[in-house]
């Protein structure tokens, strides 16, 4: 899984496990055989691939699209709000807005949990420091229950949106900035980690 981090400039990691399928260690009538599955996150894998390693791949390819929207909201849906008796954490619109913005960039769910996860962190933190209150009215008495909402999921969604290198630099000092970026740039044609 994630085969697609292996890549780097050399790719000998990459030739290296595709080529063992293609070693045969036969001893008398044992012929173990090795299958390599890889899993990658990115469509293009091969293309970024040298055609040394390209011709240890197998022709098999099973690609796996996206999640879409509605997909989204049902697997959220079900992982947040699992039993409807139960008090609802999220706005039904607060759940849909985060699956379409998820849906619109990755379609990756693990991606739409971080997002609820990080807004359900916003309103708890909000609620215990008493900047935010929602009251609900139940039986006839007022109870502190947090919901998150659409709001919340816009406020997350811009945090995340500035990539890590982004949000580096901007908060950095002139010199620490330059340092960052001759850092990222040495990596870049470098292919090291």
């Amino acid at each position: 899984d994630e085969i697609d981090y292996l890549v780097t400039k050399k790719q000998t990691v990459l030739y290296n496990f595709f080529d063992w399928p293609k070693r045969t260690f036969q001893t008398q009538d044992y012929c173990p055989r090795l299958i390599v599955i890889g899993i990658s996150n990115t469509v293009n894998l091969p293309s970024q691939m040298k055609a040394s390693v390209r011709s240890r791949l197998g022709s098999t390819r099973c690609d796996f699209k996206a999640y879409n929207a509605q997909n989204i909201v049902d697997i959220l849906t079900s992982k947040i709000q699992p039993d409807p008796s139960f008090y609802p954490v999220f706005h039904k619109d607060a759940i849909l807005f985060a699956s379409r913005k998820v849906a619109a960039i990755t379609g990756d769910i693990r991606k739409a949990f971080q997002t609820c996860r990080a807004a359900t962190e916003l309103v708890f933190q909000q609620t215990d420091k008493g900047i935010r209150e929602n009251n609900v009215i139940k039986s006839g008495f007022c109870e502190k229950k947090p919901t998150v909402t659409i709001k919340d999921i816009q406020i997350i969604s811009r945090e995340k949106s500035g990539s890590v290198m982004v949000n580096a630099i901007s908060s950095s000092t002139p010199f620490e900035a330059l340092v960052l970026v001759s850092l990222g740039t040495l990596l870049k044609y470098s292919g090291h980690q």
